[in-house]
């Protein structure tokens, strides 16, 4: 609470910004105890990120040079040294004496002021003469003011409206526990703050392959809070603390974004999400903020558990199981009763008593999970012989724990900023990492045919650049369907851009025609209107003609709608065969989506009609692998289009009636298994039952 005591809010905010981006700040006091004090607090604050860099609290006279070395490093010095710290440019000065925030320029020292933009909302506090840090977002600095305007983090103005203790005694023990719930109350201040801050990244990680997809995140970002994010994206402690959360790691701040998030509604159907294309539909996506918090002012009720005495250690193992069995029969929370059985659990294990604490612990697996002490119950179950393990585990319902027989870890893969793609020609594995990690598909089946389209008959492997100009063909086509503009509400709820025409001539006139996932539309030439072509299941038939004009024979695309004579006529030119394949493999997806009611068809077609878009522009390169069998490559990946011309989207009657959604449980995995048990839930009762 002393930092508030020292700092404005406002100025504080600053030093709490600074930090995040990692500056080179230097505290100053003339009470040594102080620096400290203040220093340790903005660590706490910034909790989950650790400051992994030089830390300083206090500098002496002798070593005041180290203020001018490079790098990043928060030191703390006496005030009777500042005339020596303004001297060194680029520092961020924080008098705690003063609570003021200055910067060192090379003149004299600058006081860190906003400076004028054309979006009010959008300031920067100035470093050096061409770098800057940015200003906090909007949103959580708000939340975080109007929480601290009705704290209000002030002894004395709490201590108006009570007695005053005559005892001396009694007086510190209340101005302690008020500075505990301050401090406690300050905790959860910053720990908010941090979760509206970041909580945002979380929809945007990829686990399976460790990576956090930053593009796509800076796209949901506005537009004021864009400087601030493209600063700390980059920093050392934000990539520990992404590495963190790709990991898994349960913390503070998981746990209170856990119970902050608001309620979203989640799909019904295990949809597979097209990847690599155009990000249009998630740009309006904005950041959660929590807007509740957990105040540490309210009275808490504490259950204390006191040990027996220690006589000797077996009266005591003993002793302490019993008074454990009493407080469990008594106890009517789950949360305590799950804290109670851990105790008991482990009692049991000193006792040696293998079989009654492997019951206990193994029994906190259905309660809490993260209680649940791994290398215990590993080491314990050794102890047993194999049919005894068994048969525990049986009874506990337990069937996916780990190996009991300790193994050595596996190393986790690294967190990768950026992909890095291969030197060399790419074998089947390396080409499907790659192809994963750079998003453009994430089926393996549609990455091992995409493989075998690309990769010579006599030659495994797919040779460096025939992949490079297929990836960069792919992010061709991402780039132009993201630049087209388009009126407000053309696009459906979650409408997908696939392909853009170039400037062509049709039935409709001059303009462009645009393939989605659901439909063709039309945008004419100049005023950008948008009119509906056909819904891709409504398509009966696509014709490739020629017609001739006035110079020569041009080739033309007729689309024939189902029940309606009428034909649209695209004027393609050498692009016709092109749309002709992208149109007929969408199209089939739909069709096979509804005809077995499996709806993750949709997300996989959406991925071949970009890698077949992909395969032929990169075809007509001379040097690449497949040129001049760019349609026997096409083919390959037209896996929708071969699957319905063979009628096997065709069900039984009886099947189709019966049917109410397929679901596969092998999506993106190499080894295809079959469903075995499923377990069934029964809405609000609490029982479970099997259905084999």
């Amino acid at each position: 609470h002393l930092v508030f005591l020292s700092f404005p809010i406002d100025e504080l905010l600053k030093i709490f910004t600074a930090i995040l981006c990692e500056e080179r700040l230097v505290f100053v006091s003339f009470n040594y105890a102080l620096l400290t004090t203040v220093m340790e607090s903005f660590l706490y604050f910034i909790l989950p990120f650790s400051w992994r860099f030089t830390y300083v609290p206090i500098l002496s006279a002798s070593s005041l040079e180290l203020l001018d070395a490079p790098g990043t490093f928060m030191m703390g010095c006496h005030s009777k040294h500042l005339h020596d710290v303004v001297k060194v440019t680029g520092l961020v000065v924080v008098n705690i004496d003063e609570g003021t925030v200055t910067v060192n320029t090379p003149d004299l020292l600058t006081p860190a002021s906003p400076m004028i933009s054309p979006d009010p909302r959008l300031s920067f506090i100035f470093v050096e003469n061409n770098s800057v840090f940015p200003s906090l977002p909007v949103e959580p600095t708000n939340i975080f003011k109007n929480i601290c305007k009705r704290t209000k983090f002030q002894m004395e103005l709490s201590d108006v409206q009570r007695p005053f203790y005559y005892n001396i005694e009694e007086e510190r023990a209340f101005r302690m526990k008020k500075c505990l719930q301050y401090n406690t109350e300050i905790g959860f201040v910053f720990l908010e703050m941090m979760v509206n801050l970041f909580r945002g990244i979380l929809p945007f990680l990829r686990m399976e392959h460790q990576r956090f997809n930053k593009q796509l995140f800076m796209d949901t970002i506005p537009e004021c809070d864009k400087p601030f994010y493209e600063k700390v994206l980059t920093t050392d402690m934000f990539k520990q603390f992404l590495e963190d959360r790709l990991k898994g790691k349960a913390d503070y701040w998981s746990d209170y974004e856990k119970k902050t998030q608001p309620y979203t509604k989640r799909s019904s159907g295990p949809l597979v999400s097209p990847v690599g294309i155009s990000q249009r539909q998630y740009k309006s996506a904005h950041k959660q903020m929590s807007i509740t918090m957990f105040s540490s002012m309210s009275q808490r009720v504490f259950e204390v558990f006191r040990l027996p005495a220690l006589n000797d250690s077996m009266s005591y193992v003993k002793n302490a199981i019993i008074l454990l069995n009493k407080n469990i029969e008594e106890c009517r929370s789950i949360h305590l009763r799950a804290s109670y059985v851990y105790l008991r659990g482990l009692f049991h294990a000193a006792e040696g008593n293998v079989e009654f604490a492997l019951s206990d612990l193994l029994s906190l697996y259905a309660h809490n999970a993260r209680l649940l002490p791994m290398s215990v119950v590993h080491n314990l179950l050794l102890l047993m012989p194999v049919e005894d393990r068994e048969e525990m585990l049986r009874k506990k319902g337990i069937t996916d724990l780990h190996d009991p027989v300790p193994s050595r870890p596996t190393p986790r893969p690294k967190f990768m900023g950026e992909v890095l793609i291969p030197d060399c020609d790419l074998n089947l594995d390396d080409f499907v990492r790659t192809i994963s990690l750079l998003e453009m598909a994430t089926d393996y089946e549609t990455i091992k045919r995409l493989f075998l389209a690309l990769a010579e008959s006599e030659r495994p492997y797919v040779d460096k650049y025939t992949f490079d100009v297929l990836r960069l063909c792919f992010e061709e086509n991402q780039v132009q369907c993201a630049a087209l503009v388009l009126p407000n509400d053309s696009l459906q709820t979650n409408e997908v851009i696939l392909r853009v025409s170039s400037l062509i001539k049709t039935d409709f006139g001059m303009g462009r025609i645009v393939l989605t996932d659901k439909r063709l539309f039309f945008i004419k030439d100049v005023s950008n209107k948008c009119r509906e072509i056909v819904k891709l299941r409504n398509i009966a038939k696509l014709e490739k003609v020629q017609y001739h004009s006035f110079l020569r024979p041009v080739d033309v695309l007729l689309i024939t709608e189902t029940g309606n004579k009428v034909k649209f006529s695209a004027w393609l030119k050498n692009e016709r065969n092109c749309w002709s394949a992208l149109i007929e493999e969408m199209r089939a997806g739909k069709v096979v989506a509804e005809a077995t009611k499996d709806f993750t068809a949709i997300g996989h077609a959406v991925q071949n009609v970009l890698l077949i878009d992909a395969v032929i522009r990169s075809g007509q390169d001379e040097l690449v692998s497949h040129y001049g069998q760019v349609t026997h490559a096409a083919e390959t990946l037209c896996y929708f289009t071969s699957y319905m011309a063979d009628g096997r989207h065709i069900l039984p009657t009886d099947t189709t009636s019966a049917l109410q959604h397929r679901v596969d449980p092998n999506i993106g995995q190499r080894d295809r298994k079959t469903v075995i048990v499923m377990l069934y839930t029964a809405g609000r009762k609490f029982y479970l039952r099997h259905i084999c």
